[in-house]
């Protein structure tokens, strides 16, 4: 079974971090792995910072 939790962005800290309702869980740092729900589908992806936050699926470059 998946747990569904929620990441928002904290401003502060400028950071993603994974909320279970207003429990906050934990950090993401770039690289990290996590699985994001399309759809019913669930795809493996990787946060990753450049200038800008962004989601990488697959092998993509």
């Amino acid at each position: 079974m998946t747990n569904m939790n929620e990441i928002r962005f904290h401003g502060d800290t400028e950071r993603w971090n994974v909320y279970d309702g207003e429990e906050l869980l934990c950090s993401l740092r770039c690289g990290d792995a996590v699985m994001i729900q399309v759809g019913k589908h669930f795809l493996p992806s990787n946060l990753e910072l450049d200038t800008d936050w962004y989601v990488k699926f697959g092998k993509s470059l």
